[in-house]
């Protein structure tokens, strides 16, 4: 497994201005799956779920598949955590 930590992704162009934005990842595995670890202060409101969705459908069209993890569950369970990798690494080789 390739794991990148703290990778920028993606340039976009906002509804067809010349501004464009870029995306941080939290981490990066074999250059197709982000793992973005969400903590509740920052993603749980309904604006930062739209926002996730957004970037989210953003990185799919560039072939990038995410993973969001609560942060809790890192917390207080890393091995489920690693598990979900796993999964989601399964799924994108099959």
């Amino acid at each position: 497994m390739r794991l990148r930590g703290q990778v920028g992704l993606g340039m976009f162009r906002i509804h067809g201005s010349n501004a464009s934005h870029q995306y941080r990842a939290d981490f990066l595995i074999d250059e197709q799956l982000l793992v973005e670890i969400d903590g509740a202060t920052y993603h749980s409101s309904p604006e930062a779920v739209a926002r996730d969705k957004k970037r989210d459908e953003d990185l799919a069209r560039d072939g990038y598949c995410t993973l969001r993890i609560p942060a809790q569950i890192v917390f207080d369970n890393p091995n489920l955590a690693l598990r979900q990798v796993e999964i989601a690494k399964t799924r994108l080789r099959g």
